[in-house]
Formats: structure tokens, C-alpha cells, sequence
């Protein structure tokens, strides 16, 4: 979140459309910085809605979680 989006992940983006799979966007180290403005940034990639996270505050981990859970199989 703090650098925006770069061209790896243009790349990483175009591997993983290639694959097919449900996917999500996580923005993560978007503490302390205007939100909005950071997920507008990665709008261009097409989701729906960007999931914004702080893996070292732990903000937003349950809500990843809770969508990562919905798209797994039961098994």
C-alpha cells in the first residue's frame, strides 16, 4: 500500500489471471496511510474490492481469513 502498485505486480497479476483461480487483492502496510487513495491506485486491476491489510498490526487478518475460508472447498 505504501508504494502503490509496481510493475511485478502487472506481472504477478497476468500470471495469476492465467491460472484461472479465484483470487484476491491484499493490499497489505496500509496503516497510517490514506486508504482511499492506496486502494483507488490498485482499482486498475479490476476487483471488486481491494482487501486492505497490516500484517505487522494485524489489522484486517480476520476479514482476509474469513474470505479466504468462503473460497476453499469443504474438504
Amino acid at each position: 500500500g505504501r508504494e502503490g502498485a509496481s510493475a511485478l505486480d502487472d506481472d504477478i497479476l497476468r500470471w495469476l489471471r492465467k491460472l484461472s483461480k479465484p483470487t484476491l487483492l491484499v493490499v497489505n502496510k496500509s496503516d497510517g496511510i490514506d486508504l482511499q487513495a492506496a486502494l483507488a491506485e490498485f482499482a486498475r486491476y479490476g476487483f471488486g474490492d481491494a482487501l486492505p491489510v497490516s500484517s505487522a498490526h494485524r489489522t484486517g487478518i480476520d476479514t482476509l481469513m474469513a474470505k479466504v475460508l468462503v473460497q476453499l472447498p469443504e474438504q
